[in-house]
């Protein structure tokens, strides 16, 4: 460096100084081709680790993080677990290539929203089965796994004491039964004469003793049974159970049904739609009478019987967030009701500081649950996992029974981050 740069000799040195850079360029490129297969695993690992930090490609597509949803995808039971950005389920199976055909059914439907991680999406393939009725068959394409369903679905009526079952179609494929086969055996219809009261049942049972285990009827010794207990059930036969010297009545009452409860992430959180209305059951009660002075002064329940069974009432609640400070809203108009109008301030900053008034937000470490943050949630009754109203009510009640009030709760929140 120090000759390179001595005016006195510019020939001699820019001749030194040429030859000097020829030698380093040459000698860098041998570096380069020497190592091009380490440089190019390096750019590769680096380029990969970029885009792993903020991209992600599904189907020739580059997705953003925040624009994914991680949706399963069950095909005939078959699972597909895949990121994807896409609105409705529609969008997801056309994007997976998922074509349905004649008949498929999809769960939820084509139009519904998808709105979280973890999204399930349900394809029933239609197949052939053939309803065996007796002497009676209808073949159908069906995505439907329940036999009672398919028949239905045959145009078939079954009632609730009919046997419906898949059966192996080995033996039949000779009769010309295509795909699976789903049988029906028709259940016997017969009459109870029950101390006067006349109750239609239809029973598989081969004894007029196992027609009444069946019901759960007791014969006292003092009942008269007919037919005898050991004959064989036939079609319209009147089994009559009858007491003599006693006075017995027969009552219908009614048997509560229940509510069966899904969650409809497309609807409004706290909105209830019934999809199939209940209807209640209803069980026969015979009740021996004491008479006093011919007039009825106790009465012992002999015989209870159900007549039908109650059918529960099938309702979606929606889960969608549609505006959290809705939340807010309804907080204040509950804190009014309580009589603390005064100290909401109080109570909207607990609730922000546990939960943002979400009442979706769950712990993932302790599992506190709500916009107050119950543990566990259910101890805030029912609607606890859904209805804020319930959360927020809770809530203020807890401050005051455990604080004194949503203020004081809301002091020792601020020295212990928790209340």
């Amino acid at each position: 460096a120090t000759i390179c740069y001595n005016r006195y000799t510019p020939k001699i040195l820019g001749m030194f100084c040429m030859k000097k850079t020829i030698k380093k360029t040459t000698a860098y490129k041998l570096w380069v081709l020497r190592h091009s297969f380490v440089l190019a695993m390096a750019l590769s690992i680096f380029s990969f680790v970029v885009a792993a930090g903020g991209l992600v490609v599904v189907n020739g597509e580059t997705l953003e993080p925040g624009d994914t949803r991680v949706v399963r995808v069950y095909v005939d039971g078959e699972e597909t677990i895949i990121p994807i950005r896409a609105e409705t389920v529609e969008d997801v199976l056309q994007k997976l290539n998922i074509s349905l055909r004649a008949n498929d059914e999809v769960e939820p439907a084509l139009d519904a929203r998808v709105i979280t991680d973890d999204f399930q999406i349900n394809v029933y393939r239609a197949k052939p089965v053939t309803v065996v009725d007796g002497a009676r068959r209808v073949q159908i394409l069906t995505p439907h796994q329940s036999p009672r369903r398919i028949a239905a679905e045959a145009g078939i009526s079954v009632f609730p004491e009919d046997r419906v079952n898949f059966t192996e179609t080995n033996d039949f494929i000779k009769d010309g039964v295509v795909g699976q086969m789903v049988t029906i055996q028709r259940a016997t219809p017969v009459t109870i004469n029950l101390y006067g009261t006349l109750i239609p049942h239809r029973t598989l049972a081969n004894t007029i003793t196992d027609v009444l285990k069946e019901k759960n009827i007791t014969i006292a010794p003092d009942d008269t049974l007919t037919p005898a207990a050991d004959a064989f059930v036939t079609s319209g036969v009147i089994i009559s159970v009858a007491r003599f010297g006693t006075q017995v009545i027969t009552v219908e009452e009614e048997i509560a049904f229940a509510s069966e409860q899904t969650a409809d992430p497309n609807s409004p959180v706290g909105k209830v739609t019934v999809t199939r209305p209940g209807v209640p059951g209803k069980r026969i009660v015979t009740y021996e009478i004491t008479l006093k002075n011919g007039a009825e002064d106790s009465r012992k329940e002999i015989q209870s019987v159900i007549a039908s069974e109650p059918v529960p009432q099938q309702e979606t609640r929606g889960t969608k967030i549609v505006d959290l400070s809705s939340n807010v809203v309804l907080g204040q108009q509950i804190a009014a009701e309580m009589g603390l109008s005064d100290q909401f301030e109080c109570i909207y900053q607990i609730f922000w500081h546990e939960s943002k008034w979400n009442h979706l937000a769950q712990n993932g470490s302790s599992g506190a649950y709500g916009i107050p943050q119950a543990l566990p949630g259910s101890k805030m009754g029912a609607g606890w996992d859904y209805d804020p109203a319930v959360q927020i009510r809770w809530g203020i009640t807890y401050m005051n029974s455990r604080y004194g009030g949503p203020c004081r709760a809301w002091e020792f929140w601020q020295t212990n981050r928790w209340y």
